[in-house]
């Protein structure tokens, strides 16, 4: 097990823990928990699960169907009633294990609580682990706007157990190789060298390298977040490939169809490459076509349906929308672009 610690320029601090640990014993949270679990995680990671509640004595337990539809506020709601249930006072915890759509809405129940109680963070999908899990960022959508509503307070801690991975649907394990393949983007070498050599072994679970490239990809996000907490300057890159993958997940949505998160960031890449200033394009196609992502819309997007969703995007300032551009792997700047100069990634 490794263990490091991000302490951000704001003094919030998360506990990182990061291997395949959840078996063996590693210390009580001596306070009264809710533990908020995916169904589909407690079913095949019992003894993790088992772990997890003995951790936490004095506990209550919820489980939960995961997926983005938990990221509603009425899912919300729920958990709100749960915590008023279990008698969670601001000395509580939240334990929220599960994939990054139920720790968005787990972390945003828990920010609000009460004003704010703190929670731990156990990822079981690829996504959550290199991503979703750290930084403090949590939302859920409103309509079929993407994040819309939400805050910023940093997890007490983070428990990163690659165990879990071996369970995931191939669906979710693509969803991650996404956000693998931003983060190599943006970080540059080693680890986009690294995971270009290991995208194979990657692509089919090799438990050494992935867990390798996990803890790599968590060092370099708490390495932008410790600066930047609140999202006001570097840390907006890592929103490479977020701008047009919203687009689609907010498509997918009035369309009722799935579109896993890593999924759209991949695809999101490609069609921000085509569209803004300085974007290395080959560097897109490379990672990707590496790590067997898609690179097309697997549905049309209108350019006007486009236009509306970029309309509430969260990093619109006035008449334009800060795009990450990667110019080279680990070189990253921004570029000021229009909503309409963004929908013609989506033109025919």
């Amino acid at each position: 097990m490794i263990e490091f610690h991000l302490e951000t320029s704001s003094r919030a601090r998360t506990a990182i823990r990061c291997g395949d640990f959840l078996r063996g014993d590693f210390g009580p949270v001596p306070r009264t928990v809710l533990i908020v679990v995916d169904r589909a995680a407690a079913s095949a990671h019992r003894e993790r699960i088992d772990a997890v509640r003995a951790t936490c004595p004095a506990s209550v337990i919820r489980e939960v169907d995961g997926g983005e539809a938990s990221k509603a506020l009425a899912f919300v709601e729920s958990l709100w009633t749960t915590l008023a249930e279990a008698r969670i006072d601001r000395n509580g915890v939240v334990v929220a294990v599960g994939g990054g759509a139920l720790l968005d809405a787990a972390a945003f129940a828990a920010a609000t609580w009460l004003r704010g109680v703190d929670l731990i963070l156990v990822p079981t999908t690829l996504t959550g682990q290199v991503d979703a899990g750290l930084g403090g960022k949590s939302a859920v959508n409103f309509g079929s706007l993407k994040n819309q509503v939400g805050v910023i307070r940093a997890p007490f801690a983070l428990w990163v157990d690659t165990g879990f991975l071996a369970s995931l649907p191939e669906t979710e394990w693509v969803s991650g190789l996404g956000e693998v393949a931003k983060t190599a983007l943006l970080a540059g070498d080693p680890l986009w060298t690294r995971t270009l050599q290991d995208a194979a072994a990657l692509r089919s679970r090799d438990p050494a390298r992935l867990s390798a490239v996990v803890e790599a990809s968590l060092r370099f996000k708490a390495s932008v977040v410790r600066d930047d907490p609140f999202d006001d300057g570097r840390r907006m890159i890592l929103n490479a490939g977020h701008t047009l993958g919203h687009v689609l997940e907010s498509a997918a949505m009035r369309r009722d169809v799935p579109m896993p998160h890593g999924v759209a960031v991949s695809i999101g890449l490609h069609l921000e490459s085509r569209v803004v200033p300085g974007f290395d394009i080959e560097a897109v196609r490379r990672m990707t076509a590496a790590l067997g992502l898609p690179s097309e819309p697997p549905f049309r997007v209108s350019r006007d349906e486009a236009i509306d969703a970029l309309a509430g995007d969260k990093k619109r300032r006035g008449a334009s929308i800060r795009v990450p551009v990667v110019e080279a792997p680990g070189v990253v700047s921004f570029h000021a672009a229009s909503p309409d100069a963004l929908a013609a990634a989506f033109e025919d």
